[in-house]
């Protein structure tokens, strides 16, 4: 069957999002009434945006490379400013419909402050935090900035903001890991402030909207509670018994606080505080269970962002409060797993684990061990046999399962980075974890034992795959990269005999250490996913390299399909699926997806008689049908 006319007779169909919500690292609303005041929220998945005070919520990362969103500001005028985990700066005109990126800085890390000077539209002034460079100061709305650092103790910044005053008074706060700075002329130069700050990690800082009239601000620490200052910083004393002992992540200050006296706090373990007398005394007024990470709002409405619970407002000054989710699906879901008796799993590095039996209805296994970051996570090739499942967490090792997640062993205690099962001759089945170090280890009773093997010393195993006819051909692939270095090289490597030998298939420079691998056990070919490029084995050392086309979108997983005699290759990128039966002439694969970003396809090796998963970012899983019309799977 010809490829238009394979992707003619079926199209994807949304199964649904795993959850709805997600984690809001940061929320900006901006000032701008001719653009409707778009409220944005920063996630692990990019950028998501309200033009409704949160009544719905859609994607908002045109023009954007990363999408770990760390930071977001706005200026008096509403130009948005945004900083991601991996130091990537953008700008927006438009309300956040588009995004213009911005010149990286040099040695900063990760950013994770924006401030905008209240004097915007005359002085462009813009000054970044980062958690590695210090502070970052540009005159011209981004295009270009500078380190100014002089002064300032700790070039761990954890947050920042400009007082209102200027450019009369032009005074910022840094909140670092080791104090609170002032500087008092516009960033470029710092002074810690004196006293009982001297030495905390403050988290959080908000100056009163008449700050250059009555110096009051607020700093939140990460143990010791709130500080209040009333003469501009020179002087600060620990306020609120009720919220002393809390860590606190963000706070919120009203535009009217002169009048009402509204502050708000948003701490990592007993959820939203509030005082209605400048700080003196706080009452809890919202606890959703999870860290609260992020606040913003306005006279109208008041937003906070929490860790894996989504978003929450308030439209009476922050006393009561409902949720806002509708349209919001900023879960980091990173895998996905379909067995074959129809039992999938999806989990991600700070998710926890879910289950579905059609792809639609999630429940999250409960009894999983508590984990730092999930690395690695896998289930049984032959899950109605054994519901084997296995997860590696970067501070744990590794946990096992053999009841399908009812109960947990830890088995190793390695850093391990990669997982995969495989299926022997005898019917058994075994264990491969791939660590840090270049390590394979095996285990052929469910974790209880180990065999240790160094066949990629110096290198960190970022994947493993077995075929799908492990049992009769023995083949297992690894993906690995150079220990400690970003700007390494990827290898992949194959065994034909169970992992006992390896020969190295490909080495190549990547911009991107990401790996999807699949095997074609017909002729035990490799094909793989690596940086923008769809790699087929073509012979000995020989590989077809192709893009997925205009625009050249990095592609993030392949899997390989099987109809009768025919076999198809899929890949999944940034702009959505696209299907070959050579791997050179693709095609769009999209019907009823459009242009969506896919994480993972699984299974990874299939046929007919097995659906195609996709998850697409954030958490939405697809479903890859016959002809819609028709109602049959």
């Amino acid at each position: 069957m010809a490829i238009r006319e394979y992707a003619s007779q079926r199209g994807w169909k949304l199964s649904g999002p795993i959850l709805p919500g997600g984690t809001i690292y940061s929320l900006v609303l901006s000032p701008n009434k001719d653009q409707h005041n778009p409220l944005l929220a920063g996630t692990p998945v990019g950028v998501f945006r309200s033009l409704s005070r949160g009544d719905n919520w859609s994607w908002a990362n045109r023009g954007l490379a990363g999408l770990q969103i760390s930071a977001l500001a706005s200026s008096p005028n509403g130009v948005l400013f945004l900083g991601t985990l991996d130091g990537g700066l953008a700008r927006s005109v438009d309300g956040g419909y588009s995004w213009t990126t911005l010149p990286s800085l040099q040695d900063a890390g990760s950013i994770t402050a924006i401030a905008v000077s209240p004097d915007y539209l005359s002085d462009g002034t813009i000054l970044v935090g980062s958690d590695a460079g210090g502070v970052y100061r540009s005159t011209d709305s981004g295009k270009t900035a500078k380190s100014v650092n002089f002064g300032l103790g700790d070039l761990s910044v954890l947050c920042l903001t400009c007082a209102a005053g200027w450019p009369k008074k032009p005074v910022a706060f840094a909140g670092t890991m080791d104090g609170l700075f002032r500087s008092t002329n516009g960033g470029r130069a710092w002074r810690p402030c004196q006293g009982d700050l001297e030495g905390l990690p403050v988290q959080a800082i908000v100056t009163s909207p008449r700050f250059d009239r009555d110096g009051i601000a607020f700093a939140a620490t990460e143990e010791d509670g709130i500080f209040r200052t009333k003469d501009g910083g020179d002087s600060w004393s620990l306020i609120g018994d009720a919220i002393a002992d809390k860590t606190v992540n963000c706070l919120w200050i009203s535009p009217n606080f002169g009048s009402d006296r509204v502050v708000l706090a948003g701490t990592s373990s007993a959820g939203l505080f509030r005082s209605a007398d400048g700080g003196e005394t706080w009452v809890q007024v919202l606890d959703a269970g999870n860290a609260v990470l992020s606040l913003a709002g306005d006279e109208r409405t008041i937003f906070a962002g929490f860790h894996n619970a989504g978003a929450y407002r308030s439209s009476d000054g922050g006393t009561t409060w409902e949720p806002c989710q509708e349209g919001l699906f900023a879960n980091a879901f990173t895998h996905l797993v379909a067995c074959s008796d129809g039992t999938m799993f999806a989990t991600g590095p700070d998710t926890g684990i879910y289950k579905s039996s059609d792809g639609t209805a999630w429940s999250e296994l409960t009894n999983v061990p508590a984990a730092g970051g999930l690395a690695a996570f896998v289930a049984s090739s032959d899950y109605a046999k054994l519901p084997l499942l296995a997860f590696a967490d970067i501070e744990a090792g590794v946990h096992v399962s053999t009841d399908g997640g009812d109960s947990w062993k830890q088995v190793l205690t390695d850093e391990v980075t990669a997982l995969c099962t495989a299926s022997d001759s005898q019917g058994g089945s075994i264990l491969y974890a791939g660590t840090a170090d270049g390590r394979l280890l095996s285990s052929r009773d469910c974790g209880d034992s180990w065999q240790s093997q160094e066949p990629f010393a110096g290198q960190t195993v970022l994947r493993l795959e077995a075929s799908p006819s492990f049992a009769s051909d023995g083949i297992l692939v690894a993906g690995t990269s150079a220990s400690g270095s970003s700007a390494a090289p990827v290898s992949i490597w194959r065994s034909r005999d169970g992992g006992q030998t390896w020969e190295r298939l490909i080495e190549q420079e990547v911009a991107l250490h990401h790996i999807g691998l699949a095997i074609d056990s017909s002729e035990g070919r490799v094909v793989a996913a690596l940086d923008r490029r769809f790699l087929l084995e073509t012979g000995e050392h020989e590989w077809r390299r192709v893009s997925a086309g205009p625009g050249d979108p990095p592609v993030l997983t392949v899997a390989i399909r099987r109809q009768g005699t025919s076999t198809y290759y899929l890949m999944g990128t940034t702009l959505g699926v696209y299907i070959s039966e050579d791997g050179a002439s693709w095609w769009p694969m999209m019907r009823g997806m459009g242009y969506s970003p896919i994480l993972v396809l699984a299974p990874s090796v299939g046929d007919e008689r097995q659906p195609v998963w996709a998850l697409g970012l954030g958490g939405l899983v697809w479903k890859w049908d016959r002809n819609p019309e028709s109602g049959s799977a």
